[in-house]
């Protein structure tokens, strides 16, 4: 559907039935598949004027693995890839600040990329390493990109999903199109309201490749009240950042080895700015992922782990077909625990 016509059906809808914005049905327990023990152990972590939810697979002896979800999303979104590489790499998701079970501060303000990032290096040196792997998605992307311009020396090897180098951008049409959503999001009010109307319909259509299940753990999580503001606050909070920070800021800069992973079916982002990307970037692999979504990683799981693992170490993860998801025997199953 056109933006423009999406944006116009979506104010018809609101003035003929505002009290839809009411309609979210309520879910006193989580999903089952939300607390399957193979995705990992769950963990609470006090760092620097917060404390942060995250789930742990893997060795902890073994190198870090750091993943940093997106919009409208949480840890659960690298379920694929917190059991894939275990047996290789520590892995770790976490929930982000104001996501998931991760603390909620209160204020726009709060949800500044300054604070974004600080969470992550003193989430790496909380848990006791000095650098890691660091993949991102969406705003854990985002996140990433600045990152990796202030801390390059914490970053061992990088992958970005679905958002390519923010200081590389060509500032094309079509992607101001497709950012039409980020424009709502600086509403007070609305998009939150927006979203949860209709049971959360509209993450039935984001995540409509994944079963009825996946798609409730989504409404579990966002169905909540309140749950959305400060997954919307990064929006407020960075928009005009966005746009005119990182235009000059890559000059100088050694970058550790990265990967871009992109799809040429992105309803968010354009394919034209992954264009000659690794020309750009130094030491910049990207990788086209062809037919998938804006969440390639959950859309093209297979695909993606392959890609992954081909970048970081071909010659000791299995690529092969076989391989979807890592086997653990009996004693190497981790069972899923909470901690405060």
């Amino acid at each position: 559907m056109n933006n423009k016509l999406r944006v116009q059906g979506i104010i018809y809808q609101w003035w003929r039935h505002p009290s839809e914005k009411l309609a979210t049905k309520r879910r006193e327990l989580p999903p089952a598949c939300l607390n399957d023990p193979s995705f990992g152990e769950h963990y609470y972590i006090q760092i620097k004027n917060i404390k942060l939810h995250y789930v742990e697979n893997g060795d902890k002896t073994k190198p870090l693995m750091l993943f940093l979800h997106g919009f409208p999303d949480f840890w659960y979104s690298w379920r694929h890839q917190l059991k894939y590489f275990s047996k290789h790499y520590w892995t770790v998701a976490v929930d982000l600040r104001g996501y998931g079970d991760s603390e909620k501060p209160e204020g726009v303000s709060q949800y500044k990329i300054k604070y974004l990032m600080s969470d992550i290096k003193n989430l790496i040196q909380a848990l006791g390493r000095e650098k890691c792997i660091l993949v991102g998605h969406d705003w854990g992307s985002i996140i990433g990109w600045y990152f990796l311009l202030k801390y390059p020396d914490m970053i061992d090897k990088y992958v970005m999903i679905g958002v390519y180098p923010l200081f590389a951008r060509r500032g094309t049409w079509s992607q101001l199109v497709k950012s039409w959503y980020m424009y709502g999001f600086l509403l007070p009010y609305l998009p939150e309201i927006y979203i949860q109307r209709k049971d959360c319909r509209i993450l039935d259509r984001i995540f409509k490749y994944q079963s009825q299940d996946e798609k409730d753990v989504y409404k579990f999580v966002f169905g909540k009240p309140g749950a959305l503001t400060c997954p919307i606050n990064y929006v407020r909070a960075n928009a005009l950042k966005l746009v005119f920070s990182l235009r000059t800021k890559a000059k100088d800069i050694h970058f550790p080895r990265g990967l871009v992973l992109y799809t040429d079916n992105d309803e968010s982002v354009d394919s034209i700015n992954f264009a000659d990307v690794e020309k750009i970037v130094e030491n910049l692999d990207s990788v086209l992922i062809s037919s998938a979504s804006h969440y390639i990683h959950q859309c093209k799981p297979d695909e993606t782990n392959k890609a992954i693992a081909k970048f970081l170490d071909p010659e000791v993860i299995d690529t092969s077909e076989n391989a979807k998801s890592v086997q653990f025997n009996d004693d190497e199953t981790r069972i899923a625990s909470h901690q405060d």
